[in-house]
């Protein structure tokens, strides 16, 4: 959907002679003029990238300029908070220059309006009469003194051009604005009138334009009559924003053109964003983003007559891509990824399809009534794309239409395989695999992809040769076989380091050339008449599949403690690998590369993909200011299954029994706070005492029971199931307990870092259909942490996941949230850089990767905190202002790169005040009367992180935030929680959710510290 928006001022401007600067020479004073102003109110798209009507239509500040019929600046005024009335009377009765304006909302309308006073006399001359509203707003270097300094007369103002202060796609809800009205006229009435004869209205055009995405699962079968099962989205990120633009849009400048950029046009002019997460999940088959551009009006080459033709590029005579063919090398274009998977019937191709896609997609108004060659998008315009994903080749884009093509913006990696394939996460991993003697021909081969590689093995006198691939991350040992000789497809085996030989160890692991050797020569042996009984496949029926061999497959963890090609060994190799699309291994098969090399589809037995380690931090290189850090993994695998431990009892009022201390007290040391708790590690000390990997596991089992041991099938333990007993002795070594329970700081960093953790990882990750449910043993998720709360290691620390990053005890989580349901989660995470798992003894238990975050302590009493270790994509924009009241999905509960706590000996004191009462006030004016100058009430995000690092004289009263949760009282139509819980604060040692009962003097404001980094 296209939608203009008009955001008019309502400026009912009162206009008197009032002083000498007048538009004609003095003359007669005489009663006051108004001119009427209007306003529609928008259609709401609200994400937690963008905002919605309300902020968006808000004015804080509004510059006049008056021109007469040569162009000449006859009266220019700034009105901002000194000269603003409380209404409408107080500005007819003043004396001065001066405006009031009144930003409103109910639940049919948005409108803002105002009226202001200038001085003016009649004349027989016209006029023009430019607004500026919301100067000074950090997103555009506009101000009233550059406005002041630059504009000597119209042409100027007309040339005037303004750009971004920092290049992100979102607003602080303070959006700049310009509007013109021309050839106005003022009679004897003092009244501004148009050609029409009209009061004359002042409309006030946004310079956003605002683009929203929706992705959806399609029903439509493709080609070949197969559905799409599942489109899972990646990421995204927008390519070619516009880095300036003209103050005045191309209509207020008298211009009539479609297209042509606004001001400049080389590729200095223009910035590509980071990689961000998909935003909103409104159901299950659906997902979205959204963004603000300022507008691009690049003229295409050509003119498109087909939708494919928007995404065409120039083939090059190598069979490569080249430039666009039609649109504009600088045209803005979004790209997204994401996974398609479909279960395929009655196909010899195969089974099972996944396939890793790369959408490209121009911007523009090509739906219904638009024209498909229009690349433009313009500013105060409203953009949907719809995007129906209905295969991997074929999406259908509509805005406003349903326009289905294939279209050459849709690029990826294919996979149909025979067999299955089998996903795995970051972690060690361990699954049966099948092959049917039936898929096997000599002239397979296998493929692998990951960082550091992406071919297939040279073939030398009949040898895989592996020159310069990473393929030792898969190893393969044959299955057992039950009382009538055929394998076990679902029972696996247990890891060996013992390396497969036929004669000396035919029980050990082989490496993928050993295997695909192994499987073609026993396919060779069972082709031959003579020879089949020897061959190592089975029995089975053909009405089963036919004969087989089973392997278990043991994947390492998604870790390279060396580079596999170089072997080269340095600190920060993590950050090559880690936030990394899958590696993949293809075994038996044969794979085509698209002429353009954009596309490839690989037909396959047997395909093993795994997922990377996803990390919170920064992963340039260029961030030399630390080099280690930690990474999680992508779900929970028994979630909402398990107690905490044995023997565990909590009752009615929250009480955990028995009381235990484990000594496990760290707040971020997860992973010595879980070796106290797997009781490898006593409580106060730090020397390892190993036990056996038997004590805890079960390993040869099938693939869908966890692989613990009956009695150690809880949550306290969960995390041992990601690791291994690699060198096969069986016990626990030091550097064998590589993934371990997060700590309640490592929690809360993945709330803190949760825009760059796929959905699946984040603290909740609930379905559409599970949130949309009233019970709330479904639609709530609480996340325990290996951290224990007050002296009771069986009463962990917990996250209410829901609520973003309020913790409690595990207790107080049963008893709180109404369900009594004594089933949690947890999240599995594992050092980065460190040394910890390159010795297996001697070393510090103590040690610990870099924080995520850095607080010093000033002279003056402030704290200064410093998120430059977190990755970028989790980053707010710079604000001098105080942030929107959003909830705490929103954009506006991020932190930007630094901080500072104002001190406390700088608090204001004012009358006990509730959480909404204060938030309305804030809202209600540009100056926040709790805080110092300059500071600002904090976001939930930030109140978290003080609550961790500033202890002392910090915590007096219930601090609130600018930050409402979306599920309380406060939300929009998500009502979930029935207590009138509206927003968050901190209260008794936790972030928790405020209620009307309660009321506060005390606030601890920050405020945004500039970094150019």
């Amino acid at each position: 959907m296209k939608r203009l928006s008009i955001y008019c001022i309502l400026l009912l401007a009162v206009l008197a002679s009032c002083s000498r600067d007048t538009i004609d020479l003095p003359g007669e004073k005489t009663a006051p003029m108004m001119i009427s102003f209007g306003s529609e109110s928008n259609v709401s798209i609200v994400s937690r990238s963008t905002l919605g009507d309300y902020p968006e239509n808000r004015i804080y500040n509004i510059y006049i300029a008056v021109f007469n019929s040569s162009g000449e600046k006859v009266y220019t005024h700034f009105f901002n908070d000194s000269n603003l009335k409380t209404d409408y009377a107080a500005v007819e009765s003043s004396s001065a220059p001066c405006w009031c304006v009144s930003n409103t909302s109910d639940a049919s309308t948005i409108t803002t309006k105002g009226s202001i006073k200038i001085p003016v006399n009649t004349s027989t001359d016209t006029y023009k009469i430019y607004g500026i509203s919301n100067l000074d707003a950090d997103m555009v270097n506009v101000s009233s003194d550059r406005l002041g300094a630059e504009i000597a007369n119209e042409a100027d103002l007309l040339n005037f051009v303004v750009t971004l202060n920092q290049n992100v796609i979102s607003r602080n809800g303070y959006f700049p604005m310009s509007g013109v009205v021309s050839d106005v006229t003022i009679g004897d009435d003092k009244i501004i009138r148009g050609t029409d004869g009209n009061q004359a209205n002042l409309l006030l055009y946004r310079m956003d334009a605002k683009v929203r995405f929706v992705f959806k699962t399609g029903t439509t079968p493709d080609a070949n009559g197969q559905v799409i099962k599942t489109f899972t989205p990646g990421q995204w990120k927008v390519v070619n924003i516009p880095h300036k633009t003209y103050l005045m849009s191309y209509a207020q400048r008298g211009k009539t053109e479609t297209t042509g950029q606004d001001a400049g046009a080389t590729t200095d002019d223009f910035f590509t964003s980071n990689w961000a997460q998909f935003e909103e999940f409104p159901s299950d088959t659906q997902s979205e983003f959204s963004f603000y551009m300022l507008e691009n009006r690049m003229t295409p080459k050509k003119t498109a007559t087909t939708f494919p033709d928007r995404d065409r590029q120039v083939k090059l005579e190598s069979g490569l891509n080249g430039e666009w063919e039609y649109a504009n090398n600088l045209s803005t274009y979004v790209i997204v990824t994401g996974r398609v998977e479909m279960d395929l019937v009655n196909d010899d191709a195969g089974q099972t399809l996944g396939g890793e896609v790369q959408y490209i997609i121009h911007l523009g108004d090509f739906g219904t009534g638009g024209n498909i060659s229009d690349f433009s998008t313009l500013r105060n315009t409203s953009y949907t794309y719809t995007v129906t994903v209905n295969s991997v080749n074929n999406i259908r884009v509509e805005v406003d239409t349903e326009t289905t093509e294939n279209q050459p913006g849709a690029t990826g990696s294919v996979t149909i395989a025979k067999e299955e394939i089998a996903l795995c996460d970051a972690h060690y991993v361990s699954k049966t695999l099948t092959f049917h003697a039936k898929y096997i021909t000599d002239d397979l081969t296998w493929y692998v992809k990951t960082p550091f590689c992406d071919g297939k093995p040279q073939i030398i006198e009949g040898e895989d040769v592996p020159t310069g691939l990473d393929y030792k991350w898969c190893h393969f040992r044959l299955n057992q076989k039950d009382g009538e000789g055929n394998y076990y497809v679902k029972k696996r085996r247990k890891y060996t380091p013992e390396a497969y030989n036929a004669i000396t160890c035919p029980d050990g692991e082989m490496d993928i050339i050993t295997l695909v050797k192994y499987i073609k020569a026993q396919k060779k042996l069972y082709d031959d008449p003579q020879l089949s009984s020897t061959s190592d496949f089975d029995n089975t029926s053909e009405a089963d599949g036919g004969p087989k061999i089973s392997v278990t497959v043991h994947v390492d963890e998604y870790y390279y403690d060396a580079h596999p090609i170089t072997g080269e060994q340095r600190s920060t190799l993590w950050k090559e690998f880690v936030n990394q699309p899958d590696r993949m291994m293809h075994i038996l098969c044969n794979s085509n590369v698209s002429k353009d090399q954009e596309s490839r589809s690989t037909g396959s037995v047997v395909t093993i993909q795994q997922k990377s380690i996803q990390s919170i931090f920064d992963t340039r290189t260029s961030n030399t200011s630390f080099s280690t850090a930690w990474g999680m993994e992508h779900k929970d695998e028994y979630p909402d299954i398990w107690i905490y431990g044995k023997g565990i009892t909590i009752d009615g009022n929250g009480t955990v029994s028995p009381t235990q201390d484990r000594g496990n007290s760290e707040l971020y040391n997860g992973r010595l706070n879980t070796m106290r708790e797997w009781e490898l590690v006593g409580a106060n000390n730090t020397t390892f005492s190993s036990k056996s990997w038997e004590t805890y596991m079960d390993v040869e089992v099938e693939n869908e029971v966890p692989e613990l041991s009956e009695d150690y099938r809880f949550l306290r333990y969960s995390c041992m199931t990601r690791n291994r007993d690699n060198n096969g002795n069986g016990v626990i070594d030091q550097d064998e307990v590589r993934w371990y329970l997060a700590s309640i700081k490592q929690l809360v960093g993945i709330w803190i870092g949760s825009d760059v953790v796929s959905k699946d990882g984040r603290l909740y990750n609930r379905t559409a259909t599970q949130m949309d449910s009233d019970d709330e043993g479904v639609w709530r998720q609480h996340v325990i942490s290996s951290t224990k709360y007050s002296g009771n290691s069986n009463d962990p620390t917990i996250v209410w996941g829901e609520e973003g990053s309020s913790t409690g005890n595990m207790g107080g989580s049963y008893r709180w949230s109404n369900y009594k349901v004594n089933k949690w989660s947890v999240r599995c995470v594992r050092n980065l850089g460190t040394t910890n798992e390159s010795k297996s003894s001697g070393y510090d238990l103590s040690e610990t990767p870099d924080d995520y975050v850095k607080m010093t302590t000033n002279a003056d009493g402030s704290y200064t905190f410093n998120n430059i270790y977190l990755n970028q994509s989790v980053m707010r924009y710079y604000t001098s202002r105080e942030l929107d009241f959003d909830d705490e999905q929103s954009e506006q509960n991020r932190v930007y790169k630094k901080f500072e706590v104002a001190p406390s000996s700088s608090a204001k004191s004012f009358t006990s005040i509730k959480f909404q009462a204060m938030n309305d006030a804030i809202s209600a004016q540009t100056i926040n009367p709790y805080c110092p100058d300059g500071y600002r009430l904090p976001n939930q995000r930030e109140l978290t992180l003080m609550r961790y690092y500033i202890t002392g004289d910090f915590w007096s009263g219930i601090p609130f935030t600018r930050t409402y949760f979306s599920m309380g009282k406060l939300s929009d139509g998500k009502y979930k929680d029935k207590t009138n819980r509206t927003g968050y604060g901190y209260s008794g040692g936790n972030i928790f959710l405020d209620s009307d009962n309660n009321a506060t003097t005390t606030v601890r404001c920050v405020r945004d510290v500039y970094s150019a980094d």
